[in-house]
C-alpha cells in the first residue's frame, strides 16, 4: 500500500501488488576510441496494474486501484565513451510501447550527458527530450513534447573537501 499512503489518497484494502515478468535481451559492443554501444530489447507482462482511478465515494476524487493485465515492450540503446582530457559522455534513446496503457508512460525519450573534469573542477550537462506522451490511456490527451536541461558544476576548494555550485535546471 506504499502508493496510497505516499500520495495522500485513501487506503484501498483491496489493492494488490503488481506482478510483473520482465524479459530482456541485449548486446554490448566496445568500439574504438574508448566508446561502447549498448542495445536492449525488453518485454514486461504483468497483472494487477496499479493506476490512479476515480474514487467511487469522494473525497478525494481519486484513489489507486488494480486495473488489469498489461504487456509493455520496448528498446533502449546508448552510445557512451570516456575520452581524452577529462571528457566523457553518453547519448541514449528509449522507445516504449505500452499498448493502450499510455497515461504517464512516454513513448520516446532522448538523453544526452556530457561531463568534463579537470584537476579540481567538474562540469556536467544533462538533457532529456520526452515525446509521445499522454495524460490519459488509449493515446488520448497528448502532452506536448518537452525538454529538461540540468547544468551541474563542482570545484574542490581545499584538499579533502569540495564545494558545489548551485544546480541550474530549466
Amino acid at each position: 500500500h506504499f502508493w496510497a499512503r505516499s500520495a495522500a489518497v485513501p487506503d484501498n484494502d483491496a489493492l494488490k501488488a503488481e506482478k510483473v515478468w520482465n524479459y530482456e535481451i541485449g548486446l554490448r559492443q566496445e568500439l574504438p576510441w574508448r566508446t561502447v554501444f549498448d542495445i536492449t530489447a525488453f518485454r514486461m507482462d504483468g497483472t494487477d496494474m496499479i493506476e490512479l482511478t476515480a474514487n467511487a465515494s469522494p473525497p478525494p476524487l481519486y484513489t489507486f486501484s488494480n486495473t488489469g493485465e498489461f504487456e509493455f515492450h520496448g528498446i533502449e540503446t546508448s552510445l557512451s565513451g570516456i575520452w581524452k582530457n577529462g571528457l566523457n559522455g553518453r547519448i541514449s534513446y528509449s522507445w516504449l510501447d505500452p499498448g493502450d496503457w499510455t497515461r504517464g508512460r512516454p513513448g520516446r525519450k532522448y538523453d544526452l550527458m556530457l561531463t568534463y573534469s579537470h584537476r579540481r573542477f567538474t562540469l556536467r550537462v544533462n538533457g532529456q527530450l520526452v515525446d509521445d506522451y499522454f495524460a490519459s490511456n488509449e493515446h488520448s490527451d497528448p502532452i506536448d513534447a518537452y525538454t529538461v536541461i540540468d547544468l551541474y558544476g563542482e570545484s574542490t576548494i581545499v584538499s579533502g573537501g569540495s564545494g558545489s555550485m548551485p544546480k541550474l535546471t530549466n
